[in-house]
């Protein structure tokens, strides 16, 4: 069986002790990483997370690195990882801010007999390369020359890497992002759902909460919302929204369940800012309202299994919120639609199972066989 690196900004050996005595989603590694065992045996290297480097003049450097010369995020990973390489048959970035280091270090290295199969899951590197400067994107295209392939979570952001990074569109795959169907499950949980009226959950710095707070004071209805601070700073919020800042996976469990309609508000980015949320409510049986965009087309059908608002429309988006409130029937048939769709295009397996295959050409194609 072949030996696959990954690269990770996630504790992987901390997760795998809490996943043996606490039940979380994605089970034994994050983001489900353990299904790639079917196919790989796989070995990581986190000494980056301790010690000197999660201090803050370290994290300093780096964020002023990820500013400066973004082809260069992950180079400290990089130079850790760099002896684990040698003994691997190809090397997978979970994300794009690990992954970049290590490919340019790789093309940097001369003396390897060949690049190592290189596979780079991407979140947000599309979004970013629209708000780059020519230097900037000439430093991510420069580190992806020695990469085998980029991965994305929407179709729309094929053209964009196309366009500013030169990749062939062989080197680009579409991987459906996938949440822990198992967990998010309204089967296992003891009490009835519904009746905590409108949730919104996540602390992307993409969300859009000016757009939410002001639909709900339209509205005029309770909103229960999970957040950072930063995300709402600023913001004149009316007595009836309640703030949570920080809650464990359980809780949030049983928020989404307790939900009778969530909604996730976004900027409408060019990657599908928000999905685990919408995804792992959408698994739970509910019904969600999120901002419309090319990239959550992919996840979504209007009206069926859940429901698209236009961005920054919060007179439009209270008028959803009422409707979708008033009617208990639409709300049953999109949850019933989405917890469907889910389990068959957006589970763990599915996920894992087309970034395995993307792993496996990679593989063959470089070295000819698999080790």
């Amino acid at each position: 069986m072949p030996t696959a690196l990954v690269l990770s900004s996630e504790d992987l050996g901390e997760w795998s002790s809490k996943a043996a005595t606490v039940r979380a989603p994605g089970g034994s590694l994050p983001y489900g990483i353990q299904h790639l065992r079917h196919n790989f045996t796989l070995t990581w290297s986190d000494a980056q997370l301790r010690g000197i480097w999660r201090t803050r003049p370290a994290r300093a450097v780096g964020e002023a690195t990820r500013r400066g010369a973004p082809g260069l995020r992950g180079y400290l990973g990089a130079v850790y990882a760099m002896p684990l390489a040698r003994s691997a048959d190809v090397v997978l970035s979970v994300f794009e801010n690990v992954g970049l280091g290590f490919a340019r270090f790789q093309g940097l290295l001369t003396t390897l007999k060949r690049p190592l199969p290189h596979i780079m899951l991407t979140c947000w590197l599309a979004e970013d390369l629209l708000h780059m400067s020519p230097f900037q994107i000439r430093s991510v295209r420069r580190s992806l020359e020695s990469i085998s392939g980029v991965a994305v979570f929407s179709a729309n952001q094929i053209p964009i890497l196309q366009q500013c990074l030169a990749l062939d569109r062989e080197r680009i795959g579409v991987v459906p992002f996938g949440v822990d169907t198992e967990y998010y499950d309204a089967a296992t949980m003891r009490e009835p759902g519904g009746g905590s009226g409108l949730i919104a959950v996540g602390g992307d710095r993409r969300r859009d909460y000016s757009t939410l707070v002001e639909a709900v004071r339209i509205a005029d209805v309770p909103l229960t919302l999970v957040c950072y601070p930063r995300n709402i700073a600023g913001l004149d919020r009316p007595p009836h929204i309640k703030v949570l800042f920080g809650i464990s996976h359980d809780e949030y469990r049983r928020l989404l369940h307790s939900a009778d309609l969530v909604v996730t508000p976004t900027v409408a980015p060019a990657y599908p800012s928000g999905q685990s949320v919408v995804l792992e409510a959408m698994s739970m049986g509910k019904a969600t309202l999120t901002t419309d965009s090319s990239a959550m087309r992919d996840y979504i059908t209007d009206g069926v299994n859940g429901v698209l608002v236009p961005p920054r429309a919060p007179a439009v988006m209270a008028e959803l919120i009422r409707a979708l409130l008033t009617d208990g029937n639409h709300r049953h048939s999109i949850g019933l639609a989405a917890a469907e769709t889910v389990r068959e295009r957006f589970g763990l397996e599915q996920m894992w199972k087309c970034v395995s295959k993307l792993m496996t050409v990679a593989c063959t194609s470089q070295s000819g066989s698999p080790r």
